[in-house]
């Protein structure tokens, strides 16, 4: 099967109803009140960066060009700047100086998110700094620009302490440091020439997650001292914390009431959120920027595991330590602290591909896309446009797609520009299929729901790609049941269902959804006695425990298939 797929029989899917994705285009902002416990919320931002002016509408209305990207992006930083000044408290003395430091200007107003950063704030902490270190900031402006849009809001730094830990009282925490201290200890000279990464030399999306410090001074001149000779063995500091059962089984962790610190839980033990935190504190420390992960495996219940940055030939790699091979932990999510927006540890990946490849055009790709977010449903033809030119600019902008698929599920997308834009998702990214699928699943329904002979025709030829990620290709053949179902062929939804589980029973709780679409059908046309066999075998083949203990997967699966067993 080729990587790049001819969907000229496809190209049609563009006529039916639209489905929202507001969510995916303004995901929701995750709030802990404590350990553990969060609330959601939406932004109440209004971008105020990305509005054209009506002559540069217009003339892009006439077609884009290089020359016409190219200004919009320059205007784009003007009016940053403008609006700053007008409704952000920026004074004139710092946009004088920003007219001497071109650069620095650039890379600050390219950083800031209109919708979820406090941009005031974001000012306020930025030129204080500079007025406190102006040698300084110039080194490392890219880190002050981390520290502003990162600190611009308390909640950033006190949600991604608490992100992945369960089980301690909020008071158990020390007070952690202030911005101007983080600034100070990673232009440190002292402190450089024990790190993993200079500060100077990392650019801000990367150094968002070294500055969420989140840890008190104590807390991280131990762990630099103690760990900064293992800066190229990060990944050891994870299994470092022995894990503690007793926190498991009776929900009183051995550290007690102790202080939450970096060196009672080496000394305590924790379980897999606190063996995450410890080791991505330890590592942002040492200059790694570094994350807590949290996922779901194949054989249920929740995980947490360290993500951090590693060079692979020069360019920037995620690596990860403490993703179990056996639980199969195919995805997680992390904690933006610039956003507070949960992304997908794939997608940060795919970010670190991006500004590998090149960094200015990921940034450029930023600011399109932003600019087509923008007027979505104003310009709507222009908006494609600029999300086009996104991903031409850079393929690995999550955004750009973002914006891209969100207008292939509108009416108003020509029908020539299919073809030219799935061979560039699937031939170009074939290494991230976490963003095909959802190209995948975005085309197909836009496929007419009565005409299920190129819906199957469609499923055919994609699930081929992804043969190495199961969990994938079970998600489409949930899709494919549903579609199914619909169409009113209930016995071919069985039968893909039970083939399915199958051939993926060591998939545990991503087949437990299939499991109940053959159950519902069973019991709805009165088949039970013939489906029993199958599930009998399923049941054979269905991972019983994980670890020592039976796994919430295998006991919901004996739930779901009880109705037919007795």
């Amino acid at each position: 099967m080729k990587n790049t797929l001819n969907f000229s029989l496809f190209i049609f899917i563009l006529i039916g109803n639209a489905f929202a994705q507001t969510d995916v285009l303004f995901p929701k902002i995750l709030v802990y009140t404590g350990p553990s416990r969060w609330k959601t919320m939406k932004s109440k931002n209004i971008d105020t960066f990305s509005k054209i002016s009506k002559e540069d509408l217009e003339e892009l209305k006439t077609g884009l060009n290089t020359n016409k990207i190219d200004l919009i992006l320059s205007h784009y930083i003007d009016r940053a700047e403008s609006v700053s000044l007008d409704k952000h408290g920026m004074s004139e003395e710092l946009k004088e100086w920003f007219a001497q430091n071109a650069k620095i200007r650039t890379a600050f107003f390219e950083s800031i998110s209109p919708i979820y950063d406090n941009i005031p704030e974001v000012i306020k902490i930025f030129n204080h700094l500079r007025k406190d270190n102006e040698a300084k900031l110039k080194k490392f402006f890219h880190l002050a620009i981390a520290i502003a849009i990162v600190w611009d809001d308390p909640d950033s730094i006190t949600s991604s302490r608490y992100d992945c830990i369960w089980g301690f009282d909020k008071s158990q925490f020390q007070p952690h440091q202030a911005y101007e201290d983080i600034f100070a200890y990673f232009c440190n000279k002292s402190v450089q020439s024990t790190l993993k990464f200079k500060p100077d030399k990392l650019r801000w999306p990367l150094l968002v997650h070294l500055v969420d410090m989140d840890i008190s001074k104590e807390e991280l001149y131990w762990a630099r001292k103690k760990f900064y000779a293992q800066k190229n063995k990060i990944q050891n500091t994870y299994s470092l914390i022995q894990y503690d059962y007793q926190k498991l089984s009776t929900k009183k962790p051995n550290i007690g009431d102790r202080p939450y610190t970096l060196q009672n839980i080496l000394k305590y033990n924790g379980i897999c959120g606190d063996q995450a935190h410890f080791s991505s504190r330890v590592a942002k420390s040492i200059g790694i920027p570094a994350m807590k992960v949290s996922g779901d495996g194949r054989y249920g219940g929740s995980h947490a595991w360290l993500g951090y940055l590693a060079a692979y030939k020069g360019d920037p790699k995620l690596l990860f330590s403490g993703r179990y091979r056996g639980d199969m932990y195919y995805t997680g999510e992390v904690f933006d602290p610039q956003t507070r927006t949960a992304l997908l540890d794939r997608h940060i990946a795919m970010m670190y591909d991006g500004a590998s490849s090149s960094y200015t055009n990921y940034i450029e790709s930023l600011l399109l896309a932003r600019i087509a977010r923008f007027y979505k449903d104003d310009e709507t033809v222009l908006s494609f446009e600029l999300s086009k030119e996104a991903i031409d600019k850079n393929v690995y902008s999550k955004t750009g797609w973002d914006m891209v698929f969100w207008h292939l599920n509108q009416k108003h997308v020509p029908r020539k520009e299919v073809l030219s834009i799935l061979n560039t998702l699937f031939k170009e990214l074939k290494s991230h299929p976490d963003i095909t699928i959802t190209g995948i699943e975005t085309l197909i329904k836009r496929i007419d729901p009565n005409d299920f002979s190129l819906k199957d025709k469609y499923y055919k030829k994609v699930l081929p790609l992804y043969k190495t990620r199961p969990d994938l290709q079970i998600r489409l053949r949930n899709m494919q049941c549903n579609d199914l179902k619909e169409f009113g062929n209930p016995l071919k939804t069985i039968q893909i269902a039970l083939t399915t589980c199958l051939a993926n029973t060591e998939e545990s709780t991503l087949i437990l959804p299939l499991v109940e679409t053959i159950v519902a059908i069973a019991k709805e046309k009165g088949i039970e006695k013939k489906v029993k066999p199958y599930l009998l075998k399923i049941k054979s083949k269905f991972p019983k425990k994980r670890g020592s203990n039976i796994s919430d997967a295998y006991l919901k699966f004996q739930e779901i298939i009880a109705p037919i067993m007795h």
